[in-house]
């Protein structure tokens, strides 16, 4: 468990707050940060990587962690160590980073590692994304993200792993596929539906389909995920271009590393609380984006508190064949069980034996409960025998 400390605002200093375990927040409030003196945190990725090399050794420090940045410029997730694909692939060098740490017997050293990158890979579907998250080809990302995320989750069992959605970019140009073959290594029905779009929706299209596959790696492997690509500044958007991207439409400006490494810094906080509840991707629906389990968590929150339910309690009532109203379907019955109130809601459970009779005679029957009232509707033809059946009472608040 990591040791907590508190700034205080007189001396400047962080100060260790015994027993807490948890990340405090809030307007008015003083931040709690981890204390992860004498460990090591492993960045792998890209250029963007090296490009926020000194922001996070100052984000390093404030934690007590040490920083071994892995960044290499130009360096793709996936490819072959021959250069003929990709280049300096992550799943070759992470494997390296790995056998380094073992052969020096210090993985357990290792209390953090933040992967990033997919921005120099392709994102021919079949050609680089791969077939799905059963590829285990490294020459796909699908297979190469396995291979990372496997080699780091078996060298370092003790460690936190954060992977980092990269930024989209701009960089990519429609005019660069000129036909109905190329579009739809991409996945365009043909050139035309690929000119449709102009090329921030072109490029912008490439990087998500790299993306998603990353991050459903990362769901599988069920590391912390830190949304920079799906839910961030956007490329379509001019003045975030300005501000967070660099005029050469690749890497980010000194404002959207910066935005990058805060949004980092935030995400170890959370995911060293120990609070039960990340930001992680639990189900990805293509462009659409992403919903989180913080975003799930908080909309079962939000139905259970509109909708609040008792525990249930079992009776049964009898249904006489003479008390039928009704000349045609649905005939009903008003019946009187035992513990209902205008708030009940009461739910039949006929037995095994009863749903196949109901079915043979093409009959059910429903209940409307009006303020504390029970009748019981029959569909189908007019029962002739009379049923003792189970029913569930649950009390729901609205």
């Amino acid at each position: 468990m990591a040791v907590w400390k508190k700034l205080n605002p007189v001396t400047g200093e962080y100060e260790e707050i015994p027993g807490a375990n948890f990340s405090e927040g809030g307007e008015n409030e003083t931040e709690v940060i981890p204390d992860l003196s004498g460990k090591t945190a492993i960045f792998m990725g890209d250029s963007y990587t090296v490009g926020m090399s000194a922001m996070l050794k100052t984000m390093c420090a404030e934690f007590g962690l040490a920083p071994d940045n892995r960044g290499k410029v130009s360096s793709s997730i996936c490819g072959d160590v021959e250069g003929t694909r990709g280049f300096s692939p992550m799943w070759s060098r992470t494997n390296a980073v790995c056998n380094e740490y073992v052969t020096a017997g210090k993985t357990d050293d290792v209390a953090l590692i933040v992967f990033m990158g997919g921005a120099n890979d392709g994102f021919g579907l079949e050609t680089w994304v791969g077939s799905g998250i059963a590829d285990t080809d490294t020459n796909h990302i699908y297979g190469a993200m396995h291979s990372i995320l496997n080699a780091f989750r078996k060298t370092f069992p003790k460690a936190k792993i954060m992977t980092v959605l990269q930024p989209s970019n701009y960089n990519r140009t429609v005019s660069s596929v000129t036909d109905d073959e190329t579009a739809a290594i991409f996945g365009f029905a043909d050139i035309d539906s690929l000119q449709k779009m102009d090329d921030y929706q072109f490029s912008n299209y490439a990087m998500f389909v790299k993306e998603r596959a990353v991050a459903e790696v990362a769901t599988f492997y069920n590391t912390a995920i830190l949304d920079c690509c799906f839910n961030w500044h956007s490329v379509l958007n001019a003045d975030d271009r300005a501000k967070y991207w660099n005029a050469d439409k690749l890497h980010l400006s000194s404002a959207g590393y910066e935005d990058v490494a805060n949004a980092i810094r935030e995400k170890i906080i959370k995911i060293f609380s120990e609070d039960g509840v990340d930001d992680s991707i639990v189900y990805f629906s293509g462009a659409k984006g992403v919903v989180t389990e913080k975003q799930v968590t908080a909309a079962v929150e939000a139905y259970m508190e509109a909708n609040r339910m008792s525990s249930a309690t079992i009776g049964e009532v009898t249904l006489k064949a003479d008390k039928w109203i009704g000349t045609a379907s649905p005939y009903s019955q008003v019946v009187q069980i035992d513990g209902v109130t205008e708030n009940s809601q009461v739910d039949l459970t006929p037995s095994i034996e009863q749903l196949a009779i109901f079915h043979n005679k093409d009959l059910a029957f429903v209940t409307e409960n009006v303020d504390g009232e029970v009748t019981v509707y029959a569909l189908g033809d007019k029962p002739l025998n009379d049923y003792t059946i189970q029913v569930t009472i649950t009390e729901v608040y609205v």
